[in-house]
């Protein structure tokens, strides 16, 4: 089959099932089956799709008209500059998400301790890390599984972050008593926020549950968070659905913290 002949058809499906990506998914796919990237794709694509590399783009098309993340399609998915690899056990960076790598990298303090607490892939950790080295970077998460993959990442990527399982800084952990739990001044945050009652995509649906939904209007995990940071803490980014801020800023005044509007989604909470 000609190359731009399947991209048509591809492009074609994917709308038919309200994927509003659909021309980019489709070369994503094509790309992948070439084992390219999309821009050679673009600038220099074949003319025609052997049988095989047909049949494995036919395979792939059908899981994402299904509406499987093409990320977890794919393996990986670029988020603040680096390939960070993906699979069903963690949740996919999203793009909002890089508003709290940004703000991270601008405020945290010279050589200080930082720690990404819910790291998942460790996306949000990695890239603090590759854009500030003098930071000591922790990465923690309560899921073994998602742990793997963090810690493949940052081998992958030679990155020196510490990574290690707990339940939200849980100080009774024993391998808490190995880690600067009182030296730790920044604390990022992408903990589940979603409600159950929230309108959401059907790619969510291959997300784990885990990693998506809290219950208490979606902040039982972030008001667990907050009354187990560290004296030390002196700055906490964390991301929240706007309608949860103004909740989530009452629970933090209680710990002396102050809101401070990053954008939309992301919030920086500074100690008094």
């Amino acid at each position: 089959m000609l190359t731009n002949q399947f991209l048509e058809t591809a492009t074609k499906q994917l709308k038919g099932v309200g994927i509003s990506s659909a021309r980019l998914d489709a070369e994503l796919i094509v790309a992948l089956v070439l084992k390219t990237n999309r821009t050679k794709l673009l600038t220099n694509p074949p003319e025609k799709l052997t049988k095989e590399q047909l049949r494995e783009a036919n395979n792939y098309l059908k899981r994402r008209t299904h509406r499987e993340p093409l990320a977890y399609i794919r393996g990986c998915i670029e988020f603040y500059g680096l390939d960070i690899s993906v699979t069903p056990e963690v949740l996919i960076p999203r793009p909002e998400t890089e508003t709290m790598v940004e703000q991270a990298i601008n405020v945290a303090p010279k050589g200080s301790t930082l720690i990404d607490v819910g790291t998942g892939s460790g996306a949000i950790a990695l890239a603090i890390k590759a854009n500030r080295p003098d930071l000591e970077v922790q990465a923690c998460d309560i899921s073994p599984d998602a742990l793997t993959v963090a810690k493949q990442n940052a081998k992958q990527l030679k990155l020196d972050i510490n990574v290690f399982e707990t339940d939200i800084l849980d100080h009774k952990n024993s391998l808490s008593k190995e880690l600067p739990w009182r030296g730790i001044d920044t604390v990022v945050a992408n903990l589940p926020y979603v409600r159950k009652t929230d309108e959401r995509s059907p790619e969510t649906v291959y997300e784990p549950s885990l990693a998506l939904f809290a219950e208490d209007n979606g902040l039982r995990l972030y008001r667990k968070l907050l009354s187990r940071l560290p004296k030390s803490c002196n700055l906490l980014i964390v991301e929240s659905n706007p309608d949860q801020v103004n909740e989530l800023t009452a629970q933090a005044k209680h710990y002396r913290f102050k809101y401070h509007k990053a954008s939309e989604f992301i919030s920086i909470f500074a100690r008094d």
